[in-house]
């Protein structure tokens, strides 16, 4: 599945954010999740499980920034800027019941989470409800807050 700038939305400011360098080819829309690339020593596009042992943040904005040029890459930045520790609202995946506290894993797309672990092992992060509210329920449309937790790259 496709994934489009803005799906995630940052909902709170707890940690920090900083600018990674990105592939030059790279497309990256604001809200995915990103890793760390270990051949090119770059921000990817999460694409599985295996990838989030490398978990860097959110993109908070999308790249290639078409204002800045669409040339050899000598117009455009090749950095994004990259969130973590903070607070994101994700897209849900059919037939989860999320609650506050779970685990979350990456779902069908870089802007997708489920809390089925499966054969998952590597959670990005943990569900955050607001207060009063018990569960949510996946459906289309049905989003779900998780503070994004990138320990994994700086153990």
């Amino acid at each position: 599945m496709a994934t489009v700038a803005s799906n995630t939305k940052k909902r709170k400011q707890y940690g920090t954010h900083a600018a990674w360098p990105v592939a030059s080819n790279a497309t990256i829309n604001q809200g995915d999740l990103l890793v760390h690339d270990d051949t090119n020593h770059v921000a990817a596009l999460a694409t599985n499980d295996a990838s989030i042992a490398k978990l860097i943040g959110v993109a908070e904005e999308s790249f290639p920034i078409n204002s800045l040029g669409t040339g050899d890459g000598s117009t455009r930045q090749l950095s994004v800027q990259v969130g973590w520790g903070d607070v994101y609202e994700f897209k849900t995946t059919s037939g989860d019941t999320y609650h506050d506290g779970d685990q979350v894993y990456i779902g069908a797309d870089a802007q997708t989470v489920t809390n089925t672990a499966g054969g998952a092992t590597h959670p990005l992060g943990i569900v955050r409800l607001p207060i009063g509210v018990a569960s949510v329920a996946a459906a289309a449309g049905v989003t779900v807050d998780v503070l994004v937790n990138t320990k994994t790259i700086f153990n």
